[in-house]
């Protein structure tokens, strides 16, 4: 398996490698890193299943391709999602959950580079049998004037963490984005830190709350990127 927490090392790895003097200058190997996890969210009171899939490199990426445990191709749309050509993804829509779960075992990616080499690199990343249930938001209370929110929801069983989101959309830029929380509720407001200072908050606009819960494949390491499963809730709110 390889972290994605390996592909900050390459980035930097390679942006220090632009730096230096042209003459010593020697291209660094094409490296990317994948990682590949099912959500689980109830919707209209039945759970259902998607894909969730995060590919980087250290390179611009120009396609990559999703092969399932038996060998077979998918139809998995893995595309650029900002302005970084080195990071692709695939989230899903509402039409792409499914009541069926996502097949267990080791999927394969074909990355190919952006560039006049044609080079491709294959990677593997494993879905592990267990699933998290379907997270419940008990409590949600927000008061616009004071742009603060206290959110109450089930605990999950066999959840490693929890994490609170704000977002311009379903997996979209992030407004908020709370610590790692090991209890199952959260009071914020403007002075709790998490906020994006880069981001200008306007009155009248609508924002994604989501409550997430994550099953790690290993979390013996916490520190790892590596999500086996990711459980939802949204809700909205207007600024």
């Amino acid at each position: 398996m390889k972290s994605l927490q390996k592909f900050l090392f390459i980035v930097l790895f390679a942006l220090s490698c632009t730096s230096c003097v042209k003459d010593d200058y020697e291209e660094i190997e094409f490296q990317v890193a994948a990682d590949m996890f099912v959500r689980v969210q109830n919707i209209d009171n039945v759970v259902k299943y998607s894909p969730v899939i995060y590919v980087y490199g250290n390179y611009a990426l120009s396609n990559v391709k999703v092969y399932k445990p038996s060998g077979t191709l998918t139809d998995y749309q893995v595309e650029k999602y900002s302005s970084d050509p080195r990071a692709f993804r695939m989230v899903p829509s509402s039409s792409d959950y499914s009541e069926n779960d996502i097949e267990n075992g080791d999927y394969e990616f074909k990355v190919e580079r952006l560039s006049s080499k044609q080079e491709s690199i294959s990677i593997k990343d494993k879905i592990l049998e267990k699933r998290l249930d379907a997270l419940n938001i008990t409590e949600f209370n927000y008061n616009k004037d004071k742009h603060s929110i206290d959110i109450k929801w089930d605990k999950v069983d066999k959840a490693d963490y929890y994490l609170v989101k704000i977002m311009d959309k379903i997996d979209g830029g992030f407004i908020f984005y709370s610590n790692t929380l090991s209890e199952n509720s959260l009071e914020l407001d403007l002075d709790t830190k998490g906020w994006n200072a880069y981001f200008e908050k306007k009155e009248g606009d609508s924002y994604v709350v989501g409550v997430f819960a994550y099953d790690l494949e290993n979390p013996s390491f916490p520190s790892s990127s590596d999500i086996n499963s990711e459980s939802v809730e949204y809700r909205t709110i207007v600024w």
